[in-house]
């Protein structure tokens, strides 16, 4: 009995936790300095994506005139690391983090700037983009349709687990009471 309990919990704990993440294309071209001023008036978390390296942005101002985002590129806090590899086992899922509140949790603050050339000298410090050089610009934000459709995924299985467990107790007292008579 104590065993199916906590099978039902643990299939419970596994399908009704499943929180995902989806990301929307930001303007690129001649808009991209509209979007990229939209989203730090927003307070979002840059990360700038260079190859296979990615850092922290940071004091990100636009220069029109020069059509360039300068910053300061900053080694990247594994909090913002999830979205590297696009999630919990590449599913774009994401875990609720040291209590963080599901609109505060990491992942869905951010913004990945993408460079379209392939910099390997790029490195922490003072940094200079071209607004021409960005490839695409990911923000992230909640995937509520497929975490609402998980969490009632989850609750459907865990009732179907008590309703199978009570009819097992059920089956196993009447079983019982009925072999006490002979």
């Amino acid at each position: 009995m104590k065993k199916i309990i906590a099978l039902a919990v643990i299939i419970f704990a596994m399908t009704s936790c499943s929180k995902y993440y989806k990301t929307v294309m930001g303007n690129t071209g001649e808009n991209s300095a509209k979007t990229i001023d939209s989203l730090i008036n927003a307070s979002r978390y840059f990360v700038f994506r260079n190859s296979n390296r990615a850092f922290a942005m940071n004091n990100i101002v636009i220069n029109n005139d020069t059509k360039t985002v300068q910053c300061m590129l900053d080694v990247l806090p594994d909090e913002h690391r999830l979205h590297l590899t696009n999630g919990v086992n590449g599913k774009m899922r994401y875990k609720e983090l040291n209590g963080y509140q599901l609109d505060s949790t990491p992942v869905l603050n951010e913004v990945h700037l993408y460079n379209s050339i392939a910099n390997n000298t790029v490195n922490v410090g003072p940094y200079t983009l071209p607004l021409s050089q960005v490839k695409k610009i990911e923000i992230i934000e909640q995937d509520k349709e497929k975490t609402r459709k998980s969490k009632t995924t989850g609750m459907i299985i865990s009732v179907g687990l008590v309703v199978l467990a009570g009819v097992g107790i059920v089956s196993i007292a009447l079983t019982s009471s009925f072999l006490s008579l002979f």
